[in-house]
């Protein structure tokens, strides 16, 4: 059974109930004439959508004044499927904002990203794996039992509509795990590197993937959590230093108590504090030299995830130049060329700066961290032994106690020194811990003044860069659009910031091409809007991957993102242009993928891969408008 089939099933079903008044079409009509108003409905177009009170269709079914189209949205939504898929918070309750989020979501599923169609519904039925044969054997058996009821109790209980979806809910196979809207949605989309349309649909309103917004992200924030673990960093130490005093303090009490006179004890920690200090030295030598090490390591995992950037540089470039077909291609290909032989430079300068750092910079700290270490071993020996030497020597220790009793009390004052090399042992390791949290930090921090600086350069200079009108195009979808759009970048803002680091390329031009390419939807291909758990189909075709992130990132590095520069908004309309295909420009117009909803751009698309009209118009906003909007 289709949709369609279904809507009919239904609605009949009610026409059958509704003998006592109750025809569970609220428009007040019989759903007789519902059936026949049912027939003639063709589509809905992405304007028409925008106008229909998502609020009063779902609480009285009168959402618009067609009829047709309540009973076939109202169907549509009260399958529990559907409404699982559109719970984007999850909470149980499919609100007005999801339904029409989801339906939006809908728009382009049968390949006409201008309108939604019975065709549309049915896509996402099948991709829920709906099983409506399931729900309309349901709602016959419920008449059925209530039609004998009927005729013993001369209809005492009558069958509402609130009772057949409770009988649809109750038939419903999928009884495990919600299926995220993302699943459901899909993706309309992109027409691929022809110059495709690009997928249909909203901002992310198929997406019940939630992120909470990044905490602690900023620089600020970060350094304060810097300065909190250097404070506990400073705690340990003060702690630490205090234990070691009092055992310094009941040592000395003990030795004084056994008749070390003042003289000799004066002398012995005047050569105590001696080796004391050098040990100090050593263990800040030791420090440095970890911090050496540290910083090494951790540039040269820096350059392999460079080195590995560079590497699918090449490829693409490579992959690009045998592409190149024609007469005309030799100053194409020798650009191309000595573009990767620029790479291979690059690549092979950090390989050696890596090779030099772990065959110098870091072999040499480890060996001056070992003789500092082996020198301080050898300094607490001399503790050991100044410590036995005065106690021996001290004319006044124990006088007149025996041996054994005098050897006794010589073992408790050196067990006030072995207490504080355990005491400064845990220090050491409670502090190293710590600074471990204060390293990775410190990276975080690096990145983070990076992004920041990017966003202010943009920010700053977006009255020069974003130098286009746009408001006096936009229509009040449009204005929902990027509503939503802001909506959805602020809450996965930590996933485009992944593909950001990785690929060099602003998270926010990456939210926007996923919005062209699949509605910004984290269930699909950034690449071309195909579902994702599956070989893509559309250009290109025979990608396989399951994590988005994964995929995002193999989709920018396939287009060389290497032609953006920070702050240069210019490039960033190359490249989202690029990504999309040259069809439009190799016809001399603007294309809609970048600036659609501007002046720049006035008609014509590709409908299909390979496929241009010249009467149809993308009624979605382009890149550029998405780009300014998210940076205003």
């Amino acid at each position: 059974m289709n949709f369609s089939d279904y809507v009919m099933k239904r609605l009949s079903s009610l026409q059958q109930v509704g003998k006592t008044g109750e025809t569970g079409n609220t428009t007040g009509k019989t759903s007789e004439e519902a059936l026949k108003n049912l027939s003639v409905f063709s589509s809905l177009s992405a304007e028409d959508l925008a106008k229909i009170d998502f609020e009063q269709l779902l609480t009285t079914g009168v959402g618009s004044d067609d009829e047709a189209l309540n009973n076939i949205l109202k169907s549509f939504l009260e399958i529990e499927g559907v409404q699982k898929a559109a719970d984007g918070d999850e909470n149980g309750e499919m609100s007005a904002e999801e339904a029409q989020a989801f339906i939006q979501s809908v728009l382009g599923k049968d390949g006409d990203a201008s309108n939604i169609s019975m065709e549309d519904l049915e896509a996402v039925v099948q991709e829920l794996g709906i099983d409506l044969d399931a729900l309309a054997a349901t709602m016959d058996e419920v008449l059925n039992e209530d039609k004998k009821e009927d005729e013993v109790k001369e209809k005492e209980e009558e069958i509402t509509p609130e009772k057949i979806k409770e009988a649809e809910e109750n038939a419903h196979p999928e009884k495990t795990e919600k299926p995220s809207a993302a699943q459901a949605a899909g993706g309309a989309g992109s027409a691929g590197r022809s110059g495709g349309a690009g997928g249909a649909g909203s901002t992310g309103g198929a997406s019940t993937k939630k992120t909470e917004e990044a905490k602690g992200e900023t620089p600020e924030e970060i350094k304060q959590q810097i300065q909190e673990k250097n404070d506990e960093i400073d705690k340990i130490e003060g702690d630490a230093d205090k234990e070691i005093q009092d055992q310094e303090k009941a040592k000395e009490d003990a030795m004084k108590k056994y008749g070390v006179s003042d003289e000799e004890l004066k002398e012995y920690k005047e050569q105590e504090e001696k080796i004391d200090n050098e040990i100090k030295e050593n263990e800040k030598g030791i420090k440095d030299q970890d911090k050496v090490i540290s910083d090494a390591n951790s540039t040269i995992k820096s350059n392999e995830s460079y080195i590995k950037d560079i590497d699918a540089q090449i490829d693409s470039n490579k992959e690009a130049m045998s592409g190149l077909e024609g007469e005309d291609v030799a100053s194409q290909k020798a650009e191309i060329e000595s573009k990767i032989s620029n790479l291979e430079n690059e690549k092979k300068a950090k390989e050696e700066e890596n090779e030099k750092l772990k065959n110098e910079t870091i072999k040499n700290a480890e060996e001056e961290k070992q003789k500092l270490e082996t020198k301080n071993q050898e300094l607490e020996k001399q503790k050991e032994e100044l410590l036995s030497k005065t106690l021996s020597e001290s004319k006044g220790f124990c006088a007149g106690m025996p041996s054994d009793a005098k050897k006794g009390v010589t073992e408790q004052i050196k067990q006030y020194d072995e207490k504080i090399s355990d005491i400064k042992e845990k220090r050491d390791k409670d502090v190293s811990e710590v600074q471990k949290e204060v390293t990775k930090l410190e990276a975080k921090l690096k990145t983070a003044e990076a992004k920041n600086d990017r966003n202010n350069f943009l920010k700053e200079n977006a009255a020069n860069k974003f130098d286009f009108d746009f408001e006096e195009c936009l229509s009040d979808y449009n204005k929902q659009e990027l509503a939503q759009l802001k909506k959805t970048f602020e809450e996965h803002r930590e996933e485009y910031e992944k593909v950001a680091e990785a690929t060099g390329v602003p998270a926010e031009l990456i939210c926007a091409i996923h919005y062209r390419e699949g509605s910004c939807n984290f269930g699909t291909y950034l690449h071309n809007g195909d579902p994702l758990g599956q070989p893509t189909t559309h250009v290109p075709a025979g990608k396989n991957f399951s994590d988005w992130t994964e995929a995002a990132i193999d989709a920018i590095k396939s287009q060389n993102p290497e032609i953006i520069k920070d702050g240069d908004f210019d490039s960033c309309m190359e490249f989202a242009e690029r990504y999309n295909g040259l069809g439009y420009r190799n016809r001399g117009l603007a294309s809609p993928y970048v600036w659609a909803g501007t002046t720049t751009y006035t008609g014509g698309m590709y409908v299909a891969d390979g496929q241009f009209s010249s009467t149809a118009k993308d009624k979605r906003v382009g890149v550029a408008v998405m780009m300014k909007y998210l940076y205003s």
